[in-house]
């Protein structure tokens, strides 16, 4: 007597709920994205997105189909698939040092207070950085970019902005390097040249090379705590998995004292644990028993905390008892600001009366709060806290619910992540980069990137050049493309439908869930796109993944069709 098929485990039904819920946001957020624009700063016509994403798939599939071409001449060859991305990313740093040649400059807003305040600190016996008095929660990043201006001061280098430029630059190819290797030891080559493609145009050659600041500089620490955690959970003798386990730590104490949005990584790995732990036995070891990978889950959490604390702790430490910058954190602004900027919506109007909003980004008014609260800490925070109750009784539940929905419309909008927005506006006729020029480092002044003072390269990328509009319709079309891979990233895993979740721990479901945690935690904080550059590489990695799965689908239905044209043949 057969036995009635029971309840499907907790696992099963938490993991499909859950999975279902990311595919419908992402699949959401790209059909906005393509047919409905929520552009920060430029009006982008659905037929102009639609026309960026047909062209991006043409050219994405022509390179997919080359590739495979000369994928059959390189697997003759001698050479390894890490000596051939060593080599490509060699190649592709020289044209990052060609670009920036041509385009760095120094930038106003945050990161030129930054620059500028960790620059002069090294000639001074005490300084102090009002800047950095009101956000304390850039110590870290003014502290790093300090140390790399003391190295350049003793090896000889002038140019401070042009060689911390490359730095970041460098920065962003090694995140894209070591992304790779993580999708080549996840899913194979063929997923990551694909990975490899988006990355190029999306992640290295990107202007933002030029921005030195924490949402470029936390992208390698983000690679590397990827890295690290799929290592950990990889990894065959127990000396690896806590060597893994102590190096995602350090990763974690680096990249919340960048951009606290690194808790992203680490609340998607929650996740995947938390299934684990309902999921019984681990795949592939029958006679392991769940207890085991507990074991090992625990020490490698206790190893992460431990490298976590030391690194957090000695940096603190440090930066509390060094004497050359005065740091006053009785004006600082209190982490409640983040949480009355995130329930902001402005908008401006540009001289052809198009109007561009904004949804949980930077407004005067709320700014002003701070300076309104006579300049001291607990009050600021009173006044951010009586802003936030205000902006929800205003908003009222459904209102605050679409203000959410707009939010993250916004924010996965651009292909160019906010370019030209911050401290300028993308709008014609405001002051974007201080020009490379003589006349500009001896004047000291801010002035007018005005075509006639660019060079191609400049007016190629700068927001207000005469050609940046192909630019932008190449990472808009090219973001199109990464963002339908990231649905069929969460689709093809849901199949077969009758299909049990994977025991233990997850890579892919761990990947997926970082995109959707990270905008996630930026609907209640204040954010932008700009914010989620540090997490592109993991949008074209869960991407890769999605469009192999597609090719291999698509493939195999090929051949299945064929075996049912051969066998209908024969039989005749």
């Amino acid at each position: 007597m057969d036995k009635k098929p029971g309840k499907p485990p907790a696992a099963d039904v938490i993991y499909k709920i859950g999975s279902i819920t990311v595919l419908a946001s992402f699949a959401v957020l790209f059909v906005s994205l393509v047919f409905f624009n929520n552009s920060a700063d430029y009006i982008i016509s659905a037929p102009r997105r639609i026309l960026q994403l047909i062209i991006a798939l043409a050219a994405f599939f022509t390179v997919c189909f080359a590739a495979v071409f000369f994928g059959k001449l390189l697997k003759k060859s001698s050479f390894s698939f890490h000596t051939l991305l060593f080599a490509a990313c060699g190649l592709l740093f020289t044209a990052q040092y060609f670009i920036c040649l041509n385009i760095s400059a120094e930038t106003g807003w945050d990161p030129g207070n930054m620059v500028n305040g960790a620059l002069y600190s090294l000639y001074f016996e005490k300084f102090s950085v009002p800047w950095l008095n009101m956000f304390p929660n850039n110590t870290f990043i003014f502290f790093f970019v300090r140390g790399v201006f003391w190295i350049f001061d003793k090896i000889g280098i002038e140019d401070t902005w042009l060689g911390l430029d490359l730095l970041n630059a460098f920065f962003m190819n090694l995140s894209a390097f070591v992304f790779c290797v993580t999708v080549k030891n996840l899913w194979g080559g063929k997923a990551a040249w694909i990975f490899f493609v988006f990355a190029v145009p999306m992640v290295i050659l990107s202007p933002w090379m030029i921005i030195p600041y924490s949402d470029t500089f936390s992208m390698p620490v983000v690679a590397a705590a990827c890295y690290f955690i799929i290592g950990a959970n990889r990894a065959k003798t127990r000396r690896k998995r806590i060597f893994f386990a102590v190096m995602s730590g350090f990763a974690a104490a680096a990249g919340w004292m960048l951009k606290p949005f690194v808790l992203s990584v680490f609340a998607s790995l929650a996740v995947v644990y938390f299934i684990a732990a309902l999921s019984g036995k681990i795949k592939g070891k029958k006679k392991k028993s769940a207890k085991i990978f507990f074991k090992r889950t625990l020490a490698g959490f206790a190893a992460a905390s431990v490298s976590f604390a030391v690194f957090y702790a000695g940096f603190q430490i440090y930066a509390t008892n060094q004497n050359r910058v005065v740091i006053d954190n009785s004006v600082a602004i209190p982490y409640t600001y983040t949480f009355a900027m995130g329930m902001v919506e402005t908008f401006i109007i540009d001289e052809n009366e198009n109007v561009y909003k904004r949804y949980g980004f930077f407004s005067g008014y709320v700014n002003d709060l701070a300076s309104m609260a006579e300049d001291k800490t607990e009050t600021k925070h009173e006044a951010y806290v009586d802003y936030v109750k205000f902006a929800l009784s205003y908003y009222g539940p459904l209102r605050y619910a679409e203000f959410l929905f707009n939010k993250a419309r916004w924010i996965t909008s651009e292909g160019f992540f906010f370019w030209g927005g911050n401290g300028a506006g993308a709008l014609k006729g405001s002051p974007f980069l201080k020009i490379r020029s003589e006349e500009s480092l001896a004047e000291n002044a801010f002035i007018y990137t005005v075509d006639d003072d660019m060079n191609f390269w400049s007016s190629f990328f700068y927001p207000e050049g005469k050609y940046v509009h192909i630019w932008l319709d190449i990472v808009g079309g090219v973001w199109a493309v990464v963002f339908l891979g990231v649905v069929l990233g969460c689709l093809f895993p849901l199949f077969p439908w009758k299909r049990r979740v994977k025991r233990g721990f997850n890579p892919e479901l761990f990947l997926r869930l970082i995109p959707y945690m990270l905008i996630f935690m930026m609907l209640f904080t204040e954010a932008a796109p700009r914010y989620l550059l540090g997490y592109v590489p993991v949008f074209c990695a869960v991407s890769a993944n999605g469009w192999t799965r597609f090719f291999t689908f698509v493939s195999g239905f090929g051949k299945r069709r064929e075996a049912d044209a051969a066998a209908l043949t024969n039989s005749g």
